[in-house]
């Protein structure tokens, strides 16, 4: 009896201690899959100084906060870890992107689109070039060195695109405006001529009814002129 109860006794102990190795295998997994955040060493070759780096998932409106310190700048031609927030390494982000918002020291910003964070192995450099701010990185999917450019570059051509337009449409309707203004000009023109010579027409009229008048007045028609 009391070695089936010492049996008994170990084999719960032994699956006690299997939840506690399947537990910890668990929360390891966990962890990651949904790690803290990830550090990326970020170059900056954008010719000016980089006071706040903030994040969003490309399609919402708000970036979050600045993920650099307040007294901490990333100066020009320099390296500097950033720790990004983990909603951008979970498994379920790995196809997500993100856009990246700089603020530079002279207050100016630039925005970087479509930045598939998960992707980028390591480091990444932020760059200029072709009037555009891109990133540059190489890609832990497939192991090649690629960039935002031509994303960037597409998302400028469109914004060229939409301003001529408006700039045409402002034209098309000034131009309007200006021929309905100068067409009431000529009618009101036209209507003062008009005027104009009714006026001398009467004035015309006036004058000769005033003459025919005037010569009938100085002839007296009772008088005998061969006298």
């Amino acid at each position: 009896m009391y070695r089936k109860a010492k049996l008994t006794g170990l084999v719960a102990v032994f699956i006690a201690m299997c939840l506690v190795f399947t537990g910890c295998g668990s929360s390891q997994k966990e962890e990651k899959k949904a790690p803290e955040g990830a550090f990326i060493t970020v170059e900056n070759q954008t010719g000016k100084d980089i006071t706040a780096l903030q994040i969003r998932k490309t399609g919402d409106q708000d970036f979050g906060d600045s993920l650099l310190a307040k007294d901490k700048t990333i100066k020009n031609e320099k390296k500097s870890k950033v720790k990004f927030q983990k909603k951008a390494f979970t498994k379920k982000q790995k196809q997500q992107k993100f856009d990246i918002q700089l603020t530079y020291s002279d207050g100016s910003t630039a925005t970087l689109s479509e930045v598939p964070l998960a992707d980028v192995k390591k480091s990444m450099t932020i760059q200029t070039g072709d009037d555009i701010t891109y990133v540059s990185y190489t890609s832990i999917k497939s192991g090649d060195k690629t960039d935002t450019k031509d994303v960037e570059l597409k998302i400028k051509a469109a914004a060229d695109a939409a301003q001529q337009q408006a700039a045409a449409a402002a034209a098309q309707q000034q131009a309007a405006s200006t021929g309905a203004s100068s067409s009431t000009g000529q009618r009101q023109t036209a209507v003062s001529g008009s005027t104009g010579s009714a006026s001398a027409g009467s004035s015309g009229a006036s004058g000769s009814s005033g003459q025919a008048a005037s010569d009938d007045k100085c002839v007296d028609p009772n008088e005998d002129v061969y006298n």
